[in-house]
């Protein structure tokens, strides 16, 4: 995908799932946009909060964070309209 990215000149919303593992995880995938050059417009937390990590992750990356969804086990019309809805301020 990296790769991609930087074909096409594109930037970067990292979604990071919070698991055992996810703070190194994430800081490994900000330091290698990063190191390419790609611009990272932010974070989305993906699935239960865990605010001792998400606090880690955003005071080292200095990125901002853009909102949350949750572990869906359904990906319907009416899911992606409410997250579209919630993250309208993005346009």
């Amino acid at each position: 995908m990296i790769d991609m990215i930087t074909k096409f000149d594109g930037e970067v919303i990292l979604v990071v799932q919070n698991y055992l593992g996810s703070i190194n995880h994430t800081l490994l995938s900000v330091e290698a946009l990063k190191s390419r050059g790609i611009n990272i417009l932010g974070l989305i937390f993906n699935g239960p909060p865990h605010q001792l990590s998400e606090d880690i992750i955003l005071d080292t990356t200095k990125l901002k964070l853009l909102g949350r969804i949750n572990k869906e086990t359904d990906l319907d019309k009416s899911v992606i309209s409410r997250y579209a809805k919630a993250f309208e301020y993005l346009k």
